[in-house]
């Protein structure tokens, strides 16, 4: 596996990982702490900034606020999760930099919904995996 593949594999664990505590959090099946909360916190960059569905651009501040204010925003489904597919790393960029595709779905009461992401995320020591979001744009898939 060359440097780049090597980068590309662990941007693919970064995004796995982040929905993996997604799902915890917004279960609510971790407890409501800045400990726990630093997962997320300590993974964006300070600049970081996400479209979201409606469009919006969403900074980093309020990122963070919506995030931690969402803790247990799907109570009462133990079968709540998030989860992606379909993950590439589309770009390897210099300076340690990638361009990501990936569909990030949401199981809540037995509905599935689909949204596909392009993000762009960094090589960055000192976060959770060593890889850090710099920007997202999400987009609805069709019902």
């Amino acid at each position: 596996m060359n440097e780049d593949q090597t980068f590309a594999s662990a941007v693919l664990h970064e995004i796995e990982d982040m929905h993996r505590f997604f799902t915890r959090w917004f279960g609510g099946t971790m407890p409501r702490t800045e400990a726990n909360f630093d997962r997320f916190r300590m993974a964006l960059d300070g600049n970081f900034a996400q479209v979201n569905p409606q469009g919006l651009l969403r900074p980093h501040a309020q990122i963070l606020k919506d995030v931690w204010d969402h803790w247990n925003w799907f109570p009462g489904d133990p079968n709540f999760r998030i989860w992606v597919d379909q993950a590439q790393v589309h770009h390897v960029l210099p300076g340690a930099h990638a361009v990501a595709v990936y569909q990030e779905w949401h199981n809540y009461q037995g509905k599935n919904v689909g949204r596909t992401c392009t993000g762009v995320l960094c090589r960055r020591p000192g976060t959770p995996t060593g890889i850090a979001w710099l920007q997202m744009h999400e987009s609805l898939m069709p019902a």
